[in-house]
């Protein structure tokens, strides 16, 4: 089994996410264009990225008449969204930080699985994980904040394995704010 060079890692991984991110980017942007919505969360997250991106609580009409998010779902990382749909506003720029998020935390996994299982193994693994039921149908759920939590929860595991019990922690522990 060759183990391959770490450009060859590097670029493997690097594959897998471009891969990941071009597939749940398509599928979100069908969704979007076929008006294709199966749950109201991406409206009301929507609503919430409009009000950080301006600087306001989280007050979230959809849910009913000035209804603030703050007493029902209490995300700090959700702030994150403000500058990106201050330039961007739209439900869509949503589902395609969501698709970015997903693919970026196949990076470690994969190289994870390349040092682990060589160049075909790892490459089947990561090509597996972007593949995965879970990833689709959490695509096609539409927005959630747990797409903060999927890197977060890769990056920290993996350096887990690898004793970086610092970084790890700090990763699994930013968890707990999402």
């Amino acid at each position: 089994m060759s183990k391959g060079t770490k450009a060859q890692h590097l670029g493997v991984a690097g594959a897998v996410c471009v891969l990941g991110f071009a597939l749940y980017s398509t599928l979100s942007i069908m969704m979007w264009r076929g008006f294709i919505t199966p749950s109201w969360d991406l409206g009301i997250f929507t609503q919430l990225a409009d009000q950080y991106a301006h600087f306001r609580a989280p007050v979230v009409n959809i849910k009913g008449d000035g209804y603030n998010l703050l007493g029902d779902h209490f995300h700090p990382i959700l702030i994150l969204l403000g500058p990106i749909f201050r330039i961007f506003p739209s439900g869509l720029t949503l589902l395609i930080i969501q698709s970015a998020l997903f693919a970026v935390s196949a990076w470690p996994l994969t190289r994870l699985a390349l040092e682990r299982f060589g160049l075909t193994g790892g490459s089947l693994l990561g090509a597996s994980y972007i593949l995965s039921w879970g990833f689709i149908n959490a695509v096609w759920s539409q927005f959630h904040e747990i797409a903060f939590a999927v890197p977060l929860i890769a990056f920290g595991l993996v350096w887990w394995m690898r004793d970086k019990r610092i970084h790890a922690a700090v990763a699994i522990l930013s968890l707990i704010h999402i």
